[in-house]
């Protein structure tokens, strides 16, 4: 299932991110192709077991969060 799709537009050339969940095999694929016009130059993709993706998520939240904090109370002094 397609969760995420972003697209990316730059003098000369694209780039699409796409996201899709299957939860049959608990994976988050990842593909992102660079185009130039219509020829596609990239593509790449990675598959992360979403057990992984969930501790890179949470580590990734943490550090937003604390960065977050220091500037909130760097603003308040």
């Amino acid at each position: 299932m397609l969760l995420y799709e972003y697209k990316q537009k730059s003098k000369d050339r694209d780039v699409e991110t796409r996201a899709y969940l299957n939860m049959e095999d608990n994976l988050m694929t990842f593909y992102q192709y660079t185009f130039k016009g219509p020829e596609v130059l990239q593509c790449h993709g990675i598959d992360i077991p979403l057990e992984e993706l969930t501790r890179i998520l949470k580590i990734a939240t943490k550090v937003a969060i604390n960065n977050f904090l220091k500037e909130y109370k760097a603003g308040n002094k």
